[in-house]
């Protein structure tokens, strides 16, 4: 069994909202993983956030990143100075912006093409729709569309989707990708309807936290619009 522990987190910028990392914790053996690490400057606030859930940064094993986006490993490099031992993870298509060996797909979109500010170079590859390695039940699920490569982590027991920004919350509400920083909106809702056919009771948002009960309802409802509204 996990224990699953949304953490609120300061947004990438003064007045925005929370943003909601997650923490993985295994019953038995102790260990934790952490789903992204928030923005550059917050380590203060993920320490005490972490303390809230009776972990420390040494008890983190592995940091998992959706991808690299600023406000979801603006922190990676500097915890894995932190927490000697930390391995980070992405997703093989996501592995060269991570490492800053090419530019952030953000910044070439934005036509200025640049690394990321505080790479990991020694991030290992996830393969996509398997197994996470060393972690019964749970599994990486590729879900492209937000930025190439992104993934997600579905934990199969306790019926939860840690979605990072292939899908947001409203109100308590599942909304969709947002269309102002998805970079391909058609496979981001191409996505949708396939996260539509898992057994989801929860679903954990980086943008807007926590949605529970009526998961395929919801996610069938979005899916069905947008081919509606194509």
């Amino acid at each position: 069994m996990n224990r699953i522990t949304p953490l609120r987190l300061p947004g990438p910028g003064e007045g925005s909202p929370p943003i909601w990392p997650v923490l993985l914790q295994r019953e038995e053996g102790g260990r934790a993983l952490l789903v992204d690490c928030g923005c550059a400057g917050t380590l203060p606030r993920l320490e005490e956030a972490l303390a809230g859930a009776g972990v420390s940064l040494g008890d983190l094993r592995a940091l998992v990143l959706t991808h690299c986006d600023h406000d979801h490993m603006g922190l990676a490099r500097e915890l894995t100075g932190r927490c000697p031992g930390l391995v980070v993870y992405c997703s093989a298509v996501q592995r060269p912006f991570v490492a800053g060996e090419a530019a952030s797909p953000r910044s070439v979109a934005a036509g200025r093409p640049a690394p990321v500010d505080d790479p990991v170079p020694e991030a290992i590859a996830l393969e996509g729709d398997a197994p996470f390695p060393g972690w019964e039940g749970l599994w990486v699920v590729d879900t492209p569309g937000h930025m190439p490569g992104h993934i997600a982590l579905y934990c199969k027991e306790e019926r939860t989707l840690i979605a990072g920004d292939a899908l947001t919350a409203e109100e308590g509400r599942l909304a969709g990708p947002n269309p102002r920083y998805t970079l391909d909106m058609e496979e981001g809702m191409e996505t949708v309807c396939l996260l539509a056919r898992l057994d989801l009771q929860t679903v954990l948002c980086h943008h807007g936290g926590a949605v529970q009960g009526d998961i395929p309802r919801q996610l069938e409802a979005l899916s069905r619009a947008w081919r509606e509204g194509r």
